[in-house]
């Protein structure tokens, strides 16, 4: 049988695992980090204050909940910004690279 605290303890890995697909699919640390805070306060809310029932458990989780929760997003979007590429082109690149082009072609033309 499953105990209240073992479905606290997966709420919070599923508040967790939240956290970091949501830093992976943003990579910004702007977005990331403050939602992943409000995620694993919620999450330690009803994980440890309901399901749970209070106790020394949900007091140091107010704590260190949101300090795992950012840890979590800070890594993921590093990771993610290192090994995923954006697919937003920059534009000071896009637009040297066309003046190359034409200033290749016309030279070409000449």
């Amino acid at each position: 049988m499953i105990t209240s605290e073992t479905c606290s303890f997966l709420l919070q890995s599923w508040g967790l695992l939240v956290t970091a697909i949501i830093a992976a699919k943003t990579r910004s640390m702007r977005i990331s980090i403050p939602l992943s805070i409000a995620i694993m306060v919620a999450v330690n809310f009803v994980g440890q204050v309901i399901i749970a029932g209070e106790g020394p458990g949900a007091c140091v989780g107010f704590i260190l909940l949101p300090i795992i929760g950012c840890a979590v997003a800070w890594i993921t979007v590093s990771v993610s910004r290192k090994f995923c590429r954006s697919k937003i082109v920059d534009k000071d690149i896009q637009l040297n690279s066309n003046s190359n082009i034409e200033s290749q072609s016309s030279e070409n033309h000449s």
